[in-house]
């Protein structure tokens, strides 16, 4: 019997001393490999850039930017890196684990990407947004800042599952900048509106963390209250474009389903001309839809194109007003609705713009500005703050 017993020790033994031996040569082949696999700058799966290798300087190095740059470098050029996280996504689901990489596997289909407050209030985007609105006080200033899926289809989310209160956050940002007290101002709020459609009708998508065609239209109603403009539902038609979307959140979280999504356009019947300029891409078209950004990685790009640093739109609309669009990727959808109602829309991602917005003001001679963000890219994005300031205050 202590025959046995010593047998049963030296072979469990055994057994942790080849795991531990198998483990650790797994992780030395991984590292190996990743100084001969090939750098990726995008990944199709993902739908995004991924991280580079960073410069090595002693200032990186004192302030930890490095440490992190470098270990998000790590992180995206892990070698074979779509196939373990295939993998683990298939271990999640056996184990009935529904929250990988900040996402929620929600109901229905759904992938839902949570929100945490900022662990810090950006104070430095508050003062410039409120400067900036205060200096162009002529300009009739709207700001809209769209809730995100988690917020409007809290019931999809997993039972109990963690999730801060978006509104609530918004509210006290707004309240704290004091951007409520601006007479030139005005806040529009399409929570409220999004909710009720979404009791009946689609208004995210479910693999990816944008709002469809339809949630657009149903906020630019609130939109088009606010800024007087004929708006009428029924001059816009649906066309489905296409009907296999399945989008970033699905390939970032892991939750892999066979849930297909469409994309649809809602085409203005009326007749009206469309000039689209895009200055870094040297390109004129007479349309603000792409044929190439449907077809290419991420079909959400039918939407002018994808995002851009600066583009320039012109239409046949008689209003003569001129309008400055600052935006998020959210906006892409929203702008086919704008377009019967302004001569002139100008936009610009401030994730890429590095121009002086102050001159472009001058030159632009702009009638309306409509700075439009989704409420987790606004919380956490500090790019906006940078383009809104003057540069002697930077």
């Amino acid at each position: 019997m202590k025959q046995n017993n010593t047998k049963s020790k030296t072979s469990k033994r055994s057994f942790c001393i080849l795991m531990a031996i198998t483990s650790i040569l797994l992780f030395l082949l991984c590292n190996l490999c990743s100084f001969f696999w090939p750098i990726r700058r995008f990944s199709p799966s993902e739908r995004r850039n991924l991280a580079q290798k960073p410069k090595l300087g002693l200032e990186a190095v004192l302030d930890t930017t490095y440490a992190k740059a470098y270990e998000q470098y790590l992180s995206d050029q892990y070698p074979a890196r779509d196939v373990w996280v295939y993998l683990d996504s298939w271990k999640n689901k056996l184990l009935g684990v529904d929250y990988s990489n900040g996402i929620y596997r929600a109901k229905q289909g759904y992938c839902i990407k949570a929100f945490h407050l900022p662990k810090e209030v950006d104070t430095q985007k508050q003062n410039t947004m409120v400067a900036f609105l205060s200096r162009y006080s002529h300009i009739k200033s709207y700001v809209m800042i769209v809730p995100t899926a988690a917020s409007v289809l809290a019931d999809a989310l997993p039972k109990g599952a963690p999730q801060d209160d978006e509104r609530a956050w918004l509210e006290s940002w707004l309240f704290r900048s004091g951007m409520r007290n601006l007479s030139c101002t005005t806040l529009v709020d399409c929570t409220d509106v999004l909710k009720v459609a979404a009791k009946n009708n689609q208004v995210y998508y479910k693999t990816d963390h944008h709002w469809t065609s339809y949630g657009a239209m149903v906020a630019f109603g609130e939109l088009a209250r606010a800024m007087k403009l004929p708006f009428v539902e029924e001059d816009f038609v649906k066309k489905t474009v296409h009907t296999q979307f399945q989008g970033t959140l699905m390939s970032s979280s892991g939750f892999y389903s066979s849930t297909k999504d469409s994309i649809d356009l809602y085409l203005y019947q009326k007749p009206q001309s469309i000039l689209l300029t895009n200055p870094a891409k040297k390109s004129t078209q007479t349309t603000i839809y792409s044929a190439i950004g449907l077809e290419g990685n991420d079909p959400y790009e039918v939407f002018l194109g994808g995002n851009d640093a600066f583009v320039s739109i012109r239409t046949s609309s008689p209003s003569g007003r001129k309008l400055l669009l600052l935006k998020d990727s959210y906006a892409n959808a929203m702008v086919g609705f704008l377009t019967p109602y302004f001569s002139q829309i100008d936009i610009i991602d401030p994730r890429y713009y590095h121009s002086n917005l102050d001159l472009q003001m001058e030159v632009g001679q702009y009638t309306d500005l409509l700075i439009l963000y989704n409420l987790q890219s606004f919380a956490t994005d500090a790019s906006l703050s940078l383009v809104l300031g003057r540069e002697e205050d930077t």
